[in-house]
């Protein structure tokens, strides 16, 4: 009783104070070799230290010992949450730190069919949207995607979860609107606000109307677009919250293009989140500047892209190839496959090369 008390007091203050794990490596290294024969508290113990490394940017740490993890399980029978844990973790190192895809997808379907049989459902829900965004916003392959997206939604239905099985809803909406499915997108949507009838206010329905938005701009409908982010603007008032979102205004830009006039209309309400910028240009300059200081790959090279675009359309060719040379090299870096494919479709649609 008293070296679980020890080893909980432990891991509560590595996650209080995770710089703890370099100003008290010895305690650390003690505590590894005591526990050595308990697989279970082991497990926590890594778990908290791979996090709290992770936490304080110390990437070479968070390899080894993730790594040391991964060494103690021999037998998968021992403990299918550490094993499945683990794996998830080295997962996310190679994804995120090393970059490589293959490795990442290889350690998340070790942990997903490792899960397949527990009865921890937050578990599964876990593994199994693990597969489903490598796939999505990584490697571009909605086909693949969808099924597991379907099955955190079925998932999250046993566990009582409305507000995560509508996320997962959302997210098959989101394969179908990458697929140009449209029709299908907009019924998964409307199925997802069904799920949350009672809670309206929250992130799953800004992602919604979002996502609606974007649709109704593949489909030339303008008006619905404009009606979409207008109620996105009231929900985001009504919280209080701040408007980060870069999608917001790059999907702003396009009604800007589109409906100048009718745009013009509701410039007092879009003031919160557009302040001064009301043309279609001033617009996508804003989100540009709100994405270089954000710095995540996927928003800097949809960004650039917008930019580009406008670029191009106004004859500014050369400048428009610099932005979209950028973007590219952005992209590809992070391998974010979805934004590959709008690189692709706008390059391939003006025959543009790039040298």
């Amino acid at each position: 009783m008293d070296e679980n008390k020890t080893l909980s007091n432990l891991i509560s203050r590595i996650k209080n104070d995770p710089t703890i794990l370099e100003t008290h490596e010895s305690i650390i290294l003690e505590n590894e070799m005591r526990l050595k024969e308990d697989i279970s508290s082991l497990d926590q113990f890594y778990e908290a230290i791979v996090d709290g490394y992770y936490l304080i940017g110390r990437r070479s740490k968070c390899v080894e010992f993730t790594k040391r993890w991964l060494s103690i399980h021999k037998d998968l029978s021992q403990n299918t949450r550490g094993i499945a844990i683990a794996n998830h973790t080295m997962g996310i190192i190679c994804q995120v730190y090393k970059h490589n895809l293959q490795k990442a997808e290889e350690y998340y379907k070790k942990a997903y069919d490792i899960t397949k049989n527990n009865p921890d459902l937050g578990l599964r829900d876990m593994m199994i949207y693990n597969m489903a965004n490598i796939y999505q916003h990584y490697k571009g392959d909605y086909l693949i995607a969808y099924p597991y997206y379907k099955e955190g939604a079925e998932n999250a239905h046993k566990q009582n979860n409305p507000i995560r099985e509508a996320f997962f809803v959302d997210h098959m909406a989101m394969s179908m609107h990458w697929q140009e499915k449209y029709d299908e997108a907009l019924k998964l949507l409307y199925q997802s606000r069904k799920i949350v009838a009672h809670e309206a206010r929250g992130d799953h329905t800004l992602y919604n109307r979002m996502l609606e938005s974007l649709i109704f701009l593949e489909l030339h409908q303008f008006s619905k677009a404009l009606q979409g982010m207008l109620s996105v603007i009231d929900i985001k008032i009504m919280n209080k919250d701040g408007f980060t979102h870069n999608d917001y205004l790059l999907c702003l830009s396009d009604i800007a293009r589109e409906l100048p006039a009718e745009f013009e209309k509701y410039q007092e309400k879009l003031k919160p989140i557009l302040e001064d910028s009301f043309t279609e240009e001033e617009i996508i300059d804003k989100a540009v500047a709100f994405a270089e200081t954000n710095g995540r790959a996927d928003i800097v090279g949809k960004s650039c892209l917008y930019k580009a675009k406008w670029l191009w359309k106004n004859e500014q060719h050369e400048d428009a190839k610099k932005l979209l040379k950028k973007g590219w090299k952005i992209i590809h870096e992070d391998y974010r496959g979805e934004i590959v494919q709008l690189y692709n479709k706008f390059i391939n649609q003006n025959q543009i090369i790039l040298d």
